[in-house]
């Protein structure tokens, strides 16, 4: 499960190191095998205030949604690359 601004920010990742051909891969064989949310207006405002709030912060509007997202679905544990997860209280896998 994830949101639409990880989906987002993945395809461009993808694209940028290993080309379209694979981006459309992961679009057409592994996206459909994932639960994606759409960022409503309600998720996007709370991630915003809390980006907004951590002035000086690195972490990025996307990983503060994505905090928001988890939170909002009681989800504790992430799939993640960056501590970011493991500073704002969530397991790494």
């Amino acid at each position: 499960m994830t949101h639409s601004y990880v989906v987002v920010e993945l395809v461009s990742l993808v694209c940028r190191r290993l080309g379209a051909d694979a981006a459309a891969r992961l679009i057409d064989d592994v996206l459909p095998a994932i639960e994606v949310t759409d960022v409503d207006a309600s998720l996007r405002s709370r991630a915003i205030a809390a980006f907004r709030a951590a002035t000086g912060s690195a972490v990025s509007l996307v990983d503060r949604t994505s905090f928001e997202f988890m939170r909002q679905r009681g989800i504790r544990r992430a799939w993640a690359m960056d501590a970011d997860f493991a500073t704002e209280g969530f397991e790494l896998q």
